[in-house]
């Protein structure tokens, strides 16, 4: 291989330094390196010295560059050679522009590099952030570049969902008012204008801040309650920023503790709880979850009379459940005679209440003048629920539902326990289509409805006083309509295993017409059904069942016709009134000191007692004369005692089988089939009339006999001068379809006839 060089010649060795033994002394030479300037050729690998060039020849040989090179030179190549490499200090690079010519030895450079990604070459020459934004291809963001112990700066957005080390001690600061979010609610956070979700430890500090932010969420966390941004809100439930915002309350479902009710029976809550009624006033509709088991305390100081606790208008849905929870009205009534309210309900609809406990804590005793009205319906509620509401000390009223227009409420349901409550379960011409199933302990009057219709009522009582428990009652307005002056519909189940009970006038069940105006009117009562399921023991008792007709200055009312129609009434059930009672009932008698009134001028018909057995009363039944209109029927009826009918037609008496009143029974009951002065009759299967009687034949002449019942034909008569029907001397004479005549026995005896005819 032959080439021609131009380098830095090799250096030429120096001669060696003389020893302190060599006699020569050589005098200063000047040594002047040879530069070889011919071409030389290799036939193999040559070595030089370092700063000498190595060439190893052939075709395919290598130049070596041995330490640093010389600036530049020119080599001419041999065809062919491709591979060559630079050794040593600072990189160099040899440059080739045609292979086999000439090139050139210079500092290697970036634009030598070949294969780089875009912007690369660059970032390598100048290796700024910019620079290397511009050689990534899936970067976000921009700014510096900022490594681990660096700050962040103010970045425009970031999700921290994986971040770590938030300082809680110092949270958040930089923003409008230095505030900071922590998240032991001990502080609070607000956002520039336009972005973020402001916290707030409490409504309070909420009220207190200065954001302008018009679009953020407040948190009460101390309520747990969020408010939303609402500048045209007038909800109650609103807080106040500082600036003049308005943030309102938009959690579904309520409590009491959103509106800074405590519930732990010292502080006074009432304001808490009405600004709650409110609340849900402006909504419309809503629902409440009263805390469990907490006692919420209203009225420390006196309200005014008429006062609510919480008051409801034309509420279209609302579930409240109170969880245990009650209400206590520390109020001394007997001191302050005043009547307030626990929940009012004007022209309501879908209203569901659970659990409901309102407490007297200061005045337990039995008042109807003076107290609390525990739930109250006005005018047109309607699908109201209350289940098992309690009032377990005093009370003017459980659950009441008042009429004081044309709009008549209907579609209830009562369940409760009611004690020193004195009504529990009030009608007032409203609350039609009702059900009730509740208990009332030491009562006035349980059950008092009046000019409504549909009641289904299970009554668990055990009252005494000396008021009716039970008054189903017309009150008669010359201004209503006859369907408003009607009771009706009405089916009572009520239980009294242990009634404890005071001398009075005060009966189990009364029905009554009074007038509501001086200007009397018309009423009706009619589809009643009484059970009774009543044991009583040895107390005194009034009157099981009683009736009463009066004037509106509660006067009785006797002398005039005002066409009340009484119709269609059925007692059934078991009684023991009991070994001291005085009676069983007082049905249509003019002045008794447990009934009153003239029926004798009105329409009453289809008097029926079925499955009906009472024990204990001295005198089972006392009924005015003439009062029946007709059908007073008794059928699988046993009543013990003395019967006393007045002066009451016999006619008007229709008994079936299995009865016996007092000494009155049906026709082959064991005993006297009748009682001296007295008929009944029963009506046959195959449409005939069976009828009977006792009457007392005088020896002087004939004794004449009258039908209860005129017959189509002349009925067949049997006579018997004994009770247990023996034949005798006495015969039926001049029989006739209305009547006949025992003919003259010569002496006084008691005859027992039957007939048997037809229509």
């Amino acid at each position: 291989m032959t080439s021609i060089i131009v380098s830095t010649p090799p250096p030429v060795q120096a001669p060696p330094t003389p020893t302190s033994g060599d006699t020569q002394v050589l005098g200063p030479l000047t040594y002047v390196p040879a530069i070889p300037t011919l071409s030389q050729t290799w036939t193999r690998a040559q070595t030089f010295l370092p700063n000498t060039l190595l060439l190893a020849g052939s075709i395919s040989g290598a130049l070596i560059l041995n330490g640093p090179p010389a600036a530049s030179g020119v080599i001419t190549w041999p065809a062919g050679t491709t591979d060559f490499s630079s050794t040593g200090g600072t990189s160099q690079v040899v440059m080739q522009a045609v292979q086999g010519g000439p090139f050139t030895v210079r500092q290697l450079g970036i634009s030598d590099l070949g294969g780089l990604g875009a912007n690369v070459a660059a970032f390598l020459a100048t290796p700024s952030s910019a620079n290397l934004r511009s050689a990534i291809t899936d970067e976000t963001g921009n700014g510096a570049l900022v490594f681990q112990n660096g700050a962040l700066g103010a970045p425009s957005s970031a999700t921290l969902t994986n971040a770590t080390g938030l300082p809680i001690s110092t949270g958040l600061a930089g923003y409008p008012n230095n505030a900071a979010l922590y998240l032991d609610g001990t502080g609070n956070f607000t956002s520039p204008p336009g972005s973020g979700v402001p916290l707030f430890d409490s409504a309070a500090s909420a009220a207190a801040a200065s954001s302008t932010t018009p679009h953020i969420m407040v948190v009460d966390e101390s309520a747990q309650a969020a408010y939303a941004y609402d500048p045209s809100t007038t909800s109650a439930a609103t807080i106040t920023n500082a600036v003049g915002r308005k943030y309102r309350n938009i959690e579904k479902v309520l409590t009491p503790k959103m509106f800074g009710a405590v519930g732990n029976g010292i502080a006074d809550d009432t304001a808490s709880l009405a600004a709650l009624a409110a609340e849900i006033q402006w909504r419309g509709t809503g629902r409440v979850e009263f805390e469990d088991n907490k006692n919420y305390l209203v009225w420390t100081s006196v309200p005014s009379a008429g006062s609510s606790i919480m008051s409801f208008n034309a509420v279209k849905k609302l579930a409240m459940n109170f969880n245990g929870s009650k209400i206590s009205i520390p109020i001394n009534f007997a001191s302050n005679a005043i009547v307030v309210y626990g929940i009012i309900g004007t022209d309501c609809e879908n209203i569901s209440i659970y659990n409901p406990q309102i407490v007297q804590t200061a005045y337990t005793t039995l008042d109807s003048a003076k107290g609390t009205q525990g739930i109250y319906l006005v005018n047109a509620c309607r699908g109201i629920e209350v289940h098992d509401f309690l009032m377990p000390s005093g009370g003017v009223s459980g659950f009441s539902a008042v009429r004081n227009n044309a709009n008549k409420g209907r579609d209830m349901f009562m369940s409760g326990e009611f004690t020193n409550v004195y009504y529990p379960a009030s009608f007032q011409r409203s609350g039609d289509q009702a059900e009730l199933r509740y208990k009332a302990i030491n009562s006035g009057r349980s059950y008092f409805p009046y000019n409504v219709r549909q009641h289904q009522v299970t009554l668990y009582s055990q009252n005494g006083g000396t008021f009716d428990d039970c008054l189903l009652k017309v009150y008669a307005n010359n201004a209503e309509s006859n369907e408003n002056n009607t009771l009706s519909d009405i089916d009572l189940h009520y239980i009294n295993p242990g009634r404890t009970v005071v001398a009075g006038t005060g009966s189990i069940v009364r029905l009554a017409f009074d007038q509501w105006s001086a200007t009397p009117a018309a009423g009706f009562i009619r589809n009643i059904k009484i059970r009774f399921d009543v044991d009583t023991g040895s107390q005194f008792h009034p009157p099981l069942i009683a009736t009463g007709k009066y004037l509106s200055n509660s006067s009785f009312d006797t002398g005039v016709a005002r066409g009340h129609i009484m119709s269609n009434i059925e007692f059934s059930g078991f009684v023991n009134l009991g070994t001291q009672n005085t009676t069983g009932m007082e049905l249509f008698t003019t002045a008794t000191g447990y009934s009153g009134g003239d029926f004798s001028l009105e329409t009453v018909e289809n008097i029926t007692f079925r499955n009906f057995s009472q024990y204990g009363a001295s005198a089972t039944m006392n009924m005015l004369a003439n009062c029946v209109t007709r059908n007073l029927r008794y059928e699988n009826a046993f009543m013990a005692g003395t019967t006393t009918y007045g002066t009451i037609p016999a006619k008007r008496i229709d008994f079936g089988n299995n009865v016996s009143i007092g000494a009155v029974k049906s026709f082959g009951e064991t005993g006297t089939p009748g009682s001296a002065g007295y008929q009944a009759y029963r009506r046959q299967a195959d449409g005939g009339i069976h009828c009977w009687g006792l009457v007392t034949a005088t020896g002087a002449a004939n004794t004449s006999v009258t039908f209860p019942i005129a017959f189509s034909a002349i009925p067949t008569v049997v006579c018997s001068s004994t009770a247990g029907g023996t034949t005798s001397p006495v015969n039926a004479v001049s029989a006739t379809t209305s009547g006949f005549q025992v003919n003259n026995p010569g002496t006084s005896v008691v005859v027992a006839w039957s007939a048997t005819g037809y229509l």
